[in-house]
């Protein structure tokens, strides 16, 4: 267990252990799962970014992402995750740097376990637990969480 990745040297450590057949967890600040891989590669000095790449295609499973969201009555919180698998078609757009690509197959991923916050956003606000403005607003593409929502938007996406 690697209690954060915050400097060059832990990062390595991790994806070397992870190289050598070791279980790593770890903890990373981003704001969703391609924020996370891109964070990982960025830490590493430009020479080395494409051969972390090809690292972190070959040992990465999964990414899983979480916010804490103000509830509807904003008396508490509710966690909003995100989840990605590293399936053969991930890691190879890992290994190509194609996070938009990525995000797609997250969102047609529901069939091995995938899901993105766009898509919890909406389950969330369905359900009445946040506000259906608060799910537009932390969206990622945020015209489509309007339109599953039926708000109308003139935000990004």
């Amino acid at each position: 267990m690697v209690g954060e990745m915050r400097d060059l040297e832990t990062m390595r450590t991790a994806v070397t252990a992870a190289e050598t057949g070791h279980l790593v967890f770890s903890t990373l600040h981003a704001i969703d799962s391609i924020s996370t891989i891109d964070r990982m590669c960025a830490m590493f000095p430009t020479e080395e970014q494409e051969y972390v790449r090809m690292q972190l295609s070959m040992v990465l499973r999964a990414v899983i992402a979480q916010r804490l969201l103000p509830t509807k009555n904003e008396m508490s919180r509710v966690m909003c995750a995100e989840l990605m698998i590293v399936t053969p078609g991930v890691a190879n757009m890992i290994r190509q740097g194609q996070p938009a690509l990525i995000y797609q197959a997250m969102e047609t991923g529901a069939s091995v376990g995938m899901v993105s916050f766009d898509k919890q956003l909406v389950n969330l606000a369905r359900k009445g637990m946040i506000d259906p403005d608060l799910a537009v607003r932390q969206a990622r593409h945020q015209k489509g969480v309007a339109d599953a929502l039926g708000r109308q938007s003139s935000l990004r996406n």
